[in-house]
């Protein structure tokens, strides 16, 4: 944030911006320079005169505030050795804190020369029974994985290739995390499920009627509701308590059951496919403490989201963030996903944003500007709906594309990969 006149940025001292009675801010430094040697002061800008000392002029606390913020985002990570986590602002001054990768150092002194003697030994150490789960987890293509620990919870993918490092983190796992089959709903610390068995999942209820909704019992409890969900209330809402993935939530069929299913899956659910969610639904969404991956839909119009657009707080300490997120621009109040993604900016890795309007392309700046998306590896803009709805001649030209990557990639904080579906042809993700 820097001063227009001099072009130098903003400090809280010497070039304090100040705010004049004409409504323009001026660093003081400048405003001293102009005043030197003249009876009459003036605003650089718009040269209205004003009869006060620069240093009387109020600051403008407001972008002092921001500054601050975007200073913040580009600190380096630390970590506090007193709170066993991040450093946030405070640790840096009352407690000890090292930069991440001078912690990570001290954590693993003296333990990677002794790694590869202990990893030899536990081959010969494992049971039949541990061995059998070391062979399943190296022999399926990839897992996911989510791991809690008091309010901590992480979840990613790891896929088989022929790293050694994977091999071994295998064999690791099945010797020593005393894995066993888990009742979905019951309590876990960590689960490992095969990316296999949730794609079969997928195609075995795509050839289901969908009057009835799906509950499928597997490492990976998923509760599909489908747009026939009226005809079996009960059923579903029996279903999704425990349930871990939840798709089909189609909000403006039924407002306040679909309310009442979100709010019983909310404590166990991680994955999420919500569409027309009202101001109340996406509440609820933002709350659920587990889930990591979100595929989300509004209204389309102010009704959806009634008076003024919902700005959503920040996470609670005991939510992980989305690591996941697909949104319909054109259904929400830019706002309300603005908000959205900066609650999860400190974890949201990729992002999928669809577009159908052209009005939305010239948007996208003003969108993701300042929300810090400081772990955005991947962004795709999603155009495939405009195949579907028939829009290709009076919605977004293809030459946008390129203007638009160009204009999301200058202000994202992060080298994020910005992609579009149909130029890149983007195999895009399922929630």
């Amino acid at each position: 944030m820097d001063c227009t006149i001099c072009m130098e940025d903003y400090d809280q001292e010497q070039r304090a911006p100040k705010i004049l009675p004409c409504g323009h801010t001026v660093c003081l430094q400048c405003l001293q320079g102009c005043a030197q040697g003249s009876r009459r002061q003036r605003c650089p800008t718009c040269r209205a005169i004003f009869n006060v000392s620069p240093t009387s002029l109020p600051n403008n606390f407001d972008l002092l505030r921001l500054i601050d913020q975007r200073a913040d985002a580009r600190a380096p990570l630390g970590w506090c050795s007193d709170c066993r986590a991040a450093a946030i602002r405070q640790c840096w001054d009352e407690h000890d804190v090292l930069s991440v990768k001078r912690a990570l150092k001290h954590h693993l002194t003296d333990v990677l020369p002794q790694v590869a003697g202990h990893i030899q030994g536990l081959h010969g150490q494992c049971q039949e029974r541990e061995a059998v789960q070391a062979l399943t987890l190296l022999t399926e293509d990839a897992w996911d994985l989510t791991l809690t620990s008091g309010d901590h919870v992480f979840s990613g993918t790891v896929r088989n290739t022929k790293d050694p490092v994977v091999k071994a983190l295998w064999l690791v796992v099945a010797a020593k995390a005393g894995l066993s089959k888990v009742d979905p709903l019951s309590e876990r610390v960590a689960v490992v499920i095969p990316k296999e068995s949730v794609q079969a999942q997928d195609r075995a209820a795509a050839r289901r009627p969908t009057a009835v909704p799906t509950v499928t019992e597997s490492s990976l409890r998923v509760l599909d509701v489908g747009l026939g969900m009226q005809q079996a209330k009960s059923a579903a809402l029996d279903g999704a308590l425990g349930v871990e993935r939840l798709v089909g939530v189609h909000c403006h069929i039924d407002h306040a059951w679909c309310l009442q299913l979100l709010q019983r899956a909310a404590p166990t659910v991680e994955r999420l496919g919500v569409y027309r969610c009202s101001r109340v639904h996406l509440q609820t969404v933002h709350a659920m403490p587990r889930l990591r991956r979100l595929h989300l839909t509004g209204d389309g119009d102010d009704s959806g989201l009634e008076g003024e657009p919902l700005v959503l707080p920040a996470l609670p300490p005991c939510h992980g963030g989305l690591q996941w997120l697909s949104v319909d621009v054109d259904s929400l109040p830019h706002a309300t996903i603005k908000s959205l993604l900066q609650a999860h900016s400190f974890s949201l890795e990729e992002l999928v944003l669809q577009i159908v309007r052209d009005r939305s392309y010239r948007d996208l700046p003003s969108l993701l500007e300042r929300c810090e998306l400081r772990a955005l590896r991947k962004l795709v803009l999603d155009r495939s709906h405009i195949i579907y709805m028939g829009l290709d001649r009076t919605f977004v030209p293809l030459d946008s594309c390129v203007q638009a990557r160009a204009d999301v990639r200058r202000v994202l904080i992060t080298e994020a990969e910005v992609l579009c579906s149909r130029c890149d042809r983007v195999q895009l993700e399922e929630v």
